[in-house]
């Protein structure tokens, strides 16, 4: 649990923007620009929403620091083959149905176009 105060340190209702400065003991003190809140949203729900929690758990973690000349290799999986798409329609003939077509169909269609 991350324990923090807040302080909106400035308004511009010219660009309905405001500065919320974030301190959590122990941890480094963020700024954090956000849009004016609507009307109905209490400002303690909406500083919670713009916390830095992300920031201040990945400082936690620390930062890893690779040496010069590190490298490695990476094989993807080929990508999933997707179902071709069979649609199931039933209509009337006075509805206008889509008509689809398979790769051969289409240059089928496409070539006697040309005629």
């Amino acid at each position: 649990m991350i324990d923090f105060t807040y302080v909106v340190t400035q308004v511009n209702e010219d660009t309905n923007q405001i500065i919320i400065e974030y301190s959590s003991t122990g941890r480094k003190t963020i700024n954090v620009g956000a849009p004016l809140p609507l009307n109905g949203i209490s400002m303690d729900d909406y500083a919670v929403s713009y916390a830095p929690f992300s920031y201040w758990i990945e400082e936690e973690k620390g930062r890893y620091v690779p040496a010069v000349g590190i490298s490695g290799s990476y094989s993807a999986p080929p990508p999933p083959v997707m179902p071709k798409f069979e649609p199931n329609i039933e209509s009337s003939e006075s509805e206008s149905v889509p008509t689809y077509l398979d790769d051969e169909q289409l240059n089928e269609l496409l070539e006697s176009l040309k005629k």
